[in-house]
């Protein structure tokens, strides 16, 4: 799958890009890769909630599959500091969530560790 593809899916999921986060790296990642984030994505219900799920895709150039990561956090919007020192961090809901959400799309074939291929 192509991440334009990847990306269509998430717009129509109702996620926005997210032009504030950080730029992040798999170096701390449990899967053996490294590489630099290709795009960060939020959704958020309302635009002002207190919470967003945040989405990270790493494309893995070996094999066409790209990482999904996701997690629920405190929005950057309404809660700037308790964000920056990533209070309110839940990776597990969030991959949990994201897994979820991607049930009801046609994009497969992904797995529950957020690996799209």
């Amino acid at each position: 799958m192509l991440e334009d593809e990847i990306e269509a899916v998430l717009r129509q999921l109702g996620f926005r890009r997210n032009p504030v986060a950080f730029l992040k790296s798999r170096a701390w990642s449990p899967f053996d890769a490294d590489g630099i984030s290709e795009g960060s994505w939020v959704w958020r219900s309302p635009l002002l909630a207190h919470r967003q799920l945040h989405v990270t895709l790493f494309d893995n150039e070996d094999d066409g599959s790209y990482d999904v990561l996701a997690h629920w956090e405190l929005s950057w919007i309404r809660h700037p500091t308790k964000h920056y020192h990533s209070e309110g961090f839940d990776p597990v809901g969030g991959r949990e969530e994201m897994y979820r959400r991607l049930v009801g799309v046609d994009i497969h074939p992904f797995d529950r560790y957020g690996i799209i291929r």
